[in-house]
């Protein structure tokens, strides 16, 4: 396949630091996109373009394509997501949907962790960025729920439990899924209670 995301000859992306290893550019890829994920979180839109804009905030000093959706097919393994003609179409569509449920808003916190799950597994399905998926759906879990009043932390998702949820989710079944955002929904309740809450408690 004639990636034009790769140095010719090569499997390693094209990136702003001209960086030619894979070694060099995962160590600059995360030394660059720690520093963005430790920023506030950006105030964005729950739309497509407000997705993107969660890309580029993350992978801008990375990739000069950071915010932009992806123009070559792409699998891991023997997955294949979504081909790249369909991929905006596919996600303003899922926008949509998400937009005609009132953004997840007034929901229960086992409400929220369903639809969500669904909405994230298939935003994963359509994989719209050529790198860091993974990483953007996580950021757009902490706006979306933070703006629905459950909020959670992305650390608080374990990468290997979100993985075999993603993969799940990909056959169709959001229920690992909603279970790991129920219990990281719980996990910040629980750790960002006030003295009130702990004394109601006793």
């Amino acid at each position: 396949m004639n990636d034009p995301y790769v140095y010719p000859g090569t499997t390693i992306l094209k990136n702003n630091a001209d960086l030619r290893t894979q070694e060099e550019l995962d160590r600059y890829e995360r030394m660059m996109t720690f520093a963005r994920l430790a920023e506030p979180l950006p105030d964005i839109p729950i739309t497509y373009e407000g997705y993107k804009a969660l890309h580029h905030h993350i992978f801008q000093d990375v990739f000069d394509w950071a915010g932009h959706s992806r123009t070559v097919a792409l699998a891991k393994g023997n997955t294949f997501f979504g081909p790249p003609r369909y991929v905006d179409s596919e996600m303003t569509k899922r926008f949509q949907s998400i937009n005609e449920q009132h953004n997840l808003q007034g929901l229960t916190p086992e409400g929220f962790a369903s639809s969500a799950a669904l909405h994230l597994n298939e935003i994963n399905a359509i994989h719209p960025f050529r790198e860091g998926n993974g990483r953007t759906q996580r950021l757009f879990l902490e706006a979306l729920a933070a703006q629905a009043a459950h909020p959670i932390r992305a650390k608080d998702l374990h990468p290997e439990s979100w993985h075999a949820a993603s993969i799940q989710g990909f056959d169709g079944h959001h229920q690992l899924l909603s279970s790991l955002l129920l219990s990281a929904i719980h996990e910040y309740a629980r750790t960002h209670e006030g003295p009130h809450d702990q004394e109601r408690e006793r």
